[in-house]
């Protein structure tokens, strides 16, 4: 038996943000629990933030490899993507993490994926997400 807290004691208790998310997420038998949390953790974070190892580091009690085995398996399965974007003339700008919660998202975008700044642009618009601000609280 699951015991729930009532919607509105639920609300009183975070300020009113509570996450629902895609069951399938936790019935995917390609997902050890450790990458379901971090997964649902992701998830539960607004759409423009930014995925950071370092920050999932200081959220739960997994150390750095752990975390980073967690990501990878995310990562293999589907559901996060790796992509390096760049100006021309200016190299790498930044490293960022697309988090999806369903892994038929992706739309296209490969793991390790190097894209022009334009391009990056395009992907957000494409998956409807403004453009990371860094990480938020």
């Amino acid at each position: 038996m699951i015991i729930r807290s009532s919607k509105d004691n639920r609300k009183a208790m975070t300020g009113g943000g509570y996450t629902s998310m895609d069951n399938r997420i936790f019935e995917d038998p390609a997902l050890s629990w450790q990458a379901k949390g971090v997964l649902a953790y992701l998830l539960s974070r607004p759409s423009n933030w930014k995925a950071c190892l370092e920050h999932l580091m200081t959220v739960g009690q997994n150390g750095k490899s752990a975390t980073r085995s967690a990501m990878r398996e995310l990562i293999e399965a589907g559901y996060m993507r790796k992509v390096q974007v760049s100006k021309p003339g200016r190299g790498v700008i930044f490293w960022d993490h697309l988090v999806f919660e369903d892994k038929t998202q992706s739309g296209g975008v490969r793991n390790n994926s190097a894209v022009t700044q334009e391009q990056w642009d395009d992907i957000l618009e494409k998956t409807k997400i403004a453009a990371p601000l860094g990480n938020q609280e």
